[in-house]
């Protein structure tokens, strides 16, 4: 019966033969990540043959996942509380800075400096007219960043909703 099963599937299936379930057998190193054409899998007996078929399909959105900050289908492991805080957000300063060059006879009008996560690795940092943006890890509440050759660091407090961002204080606008 089982020849008579490979018999009628090999109509269906080109190549059936009887591999067995050795490891590394043609079957079990396919590479099908590209292909959407079915899986098939046949058992039988004496007595009956029973074929069952299914297609898979890709499940990832590429929209960004609130746990990790990046796309769905990632297998970048979930940020921890502190850093998921910040993706999205913008900090300003505590401390005011002058907002840019004022000419000799105004009086200097000052800002608060602005930290922005736009995602979980990427940052806008501006102070007054000055504005950079870059690449950042964060770990464990603990960020480094980088961007045009200017290195930054900062700690986040989730639950005081507070950043400080090379030892200034900023909290969430």
């Amino acid at each position: 019966m089982k020849y008579l099963a490979c018999s009628i599937l090999f109509v269906a299936l080109p190549g059936c033969t009887d591999k067995g379930s050795d490891p590394g057998t043609e079957s079990e190193t396919a590479d099908t990540s590209s292909t959407t054409a079915p899986d098939s899998a046949t058992t039988g007996d004496d007595s009956t043959t029973t074929t069952t078929t299914s297609a898979t399909e890709p499940t990832s959105t590429g929209e960004p996942d609130e746990t990790t900050g990046t796309a769905s289908g990632s297998t970048t492991a979930p940020l921890d509380e502190a850093c998921a805080f910040v993706i999205g957000k913008e900090f300003v300063s505590k401390k005011q800075y002058p907002c840019g060059p004022q000419p000799d006879d105004v009086p200097v009008e000052t800002c608060p400096d602005r930290v922005r996560f736009q995602s979980a690795d990427e940052f806008a940092y501006q102070s007054g007219d000055y504005g950079i943006g870059g690449a950042y890890t964060c770990e464990a509440g603990a960020i480094v960043a980088e961007a045009e050759g200017e290195s930054f660091h900062g700690t986040v407090d989730a639950v005081k909703a507070e950043l400080v961002w090379n030892d200034e204080l900023f909290e969430v606008e």
